[in-house]
């Protein structure tokens, strides 16, 4: 569960679950960011990320702000909110400088309850 962004590589390294009340759930979301730029760093950032739940966009409920320097990664940690009724969400990463955007779908069975 990875894809690159330019010269950024995100990978999804868990997705957990947890209840929040009858009708949401929490999805946290680890992921490792790979700048594979050999000059210059990148920004690791909720800014950057929305889940696509049934087609609309959220934010990350946690505020997350890292850089990654050249050629080297680093993880973090981001929190959705998700109905309980969706099975399917996709995580969507964008470059605003370049408007690149990749995409990773993910099955909410396959997250640790």
């Amino acid at each position: 569960m990875e894809v690159k962004v330019n010269e950024l590589v995100y990978k999804i390294l868990a997705a957990d679950l947890e209840p929040l009340n009858p009708e949401t759930q929490s999805l946290k979301l680890t992921i490792r960011c790979t700048n594979t730029n050999p000059r210059y760093d990148a920004v690791l950032a909720g800014s950057s990320l929305r889940l696509l739940i049934e087609d609309v966009p959220r934010a990350p409920t946690n505020n997350f702000y890292e850089v990654v320097s050249n050629q080297s990664a680093l993880e973090g940690e981001f929190v959705f909110e998700v109905p309980t009724t969706v099975s399917t969400v996709v995580l969507q990463i964008s470059d605003d400088t370049s408007e690149a955007i990749g995409q990773i779908p993910i099955q909410l069975s396959s997250a640790n309850p």
